[in-house]
């Protein structure tokens, strides 16, 4: 009874507390993220930060979602991502939290997102994401992609089929739809520019590794699996509690990195 009657500001609190917890003992760019996530937090105490709802709980618009975290963790260890004017494009942004956590990294990149939907004017109105330059967008503004070649596009839990969502918002009814999504992203791309795509739930993208060959992808990665919540959770128990509440392949993720040529 007593949790019911916490309010929405402690809820808050304790998740940003849980969110800065969680980073400790994990490897790879995690010292990154420790800062940003401190940062944020020391940001937030003077300017608290627009909330986003998954699964009905509120968190704070720079939360990073463990899909989130490992392709994060896979951009900032791209070769030449650093380098200024570096364009980077985010699919299906969500809640921009990874462009976001670029722009902590390096504010010298050109970071863009777009979306199904406007970004939302609390979003915009919060000075932490005003000060950056991080440019948002709906899918309506054609112009964002006719008039700009980006380095690196990357996408999570996005280029999948609506019927098998599983997390995130699918791109497409079917593999053919998919296929011209992947042409839109190819066409954007600068010679020898990268699309990274993370789907959880042990997604594939729904097209086989021709398919993809033939838009003029050389493949780098392809359907590469990890059970990433098996490497940061740490208490088997409660790994097994959290299959059973969310599905038994949640935190597995397929990872796919194409390189146009």
């Amino acid at each position: 009874m007593l949790v019911r009657v916490i309010s929405t500001e402690f809820k808050l609190i304790f998740i940003v507390f849980i969110t800065l917890l969680s980073s400790v003992g994990r490897s790879s760019c995690q010292t990154t993220l420790s800062g940003y996530r401190a940062e944020m937090v020391r940001i937030s105490l003077n300017q608290p930060p627009p909330q986003v709802i998954i699964n009905k709980t509120p968190f704070p618009l720079f939360f990073l979602r463990t899909p989130q975290e490992y392709m994060f963790n896979k951009l900032v260890n791209m070769q030449g991502i650093h380098m200024a004017g570096t364009k980077v494009l985010e699919i299906g942004y969500g809640h921009p939290s990874i462009l976001m956590a670029l722009s902590f990294v390096n504010n010298d990149l050109e970071l863009f997102g777009v979306e199904t939907f406007s970004p939302r004017q609390e979003w915009l109105n919060w000075p932490q994401l005003r000060a950056s330059k991080i440019k948002l967008f709906s899918t309506g503004a054609k112009n964002v992609l006719e008039e700009n070649l980006f380095n690196y596009i990357f996408a999570v839990d996005v280029f999948k089929l609506k019927q098998k969502v599983g997390f995130g918002t699918a791109l497409a009814e079917d593999s053919s739809s998919i296929k011209e999504k992947l042409r839109e992203a190819f066409d954007s791309l600068m010679p020898n520019g990268k699309l990274l795509i993370v789907n959880d739930f042990d997604l594939d993208i729904a097209l086989s590794y021709e398919e993809v060959s033939s838009l003029g992808f050389a493949i780098n990665k392809w359907a590469e699996s990890i059970d990433y919540l098996l490497y940061t959770i740490h208490d088997v128990r409660n790994l097994k509690e959290i299959r059973n509440i969310r599905g038994a392949n949640f935190g597995i993720y397929k990872f796919y990195e194409f390189t146009k040529k």
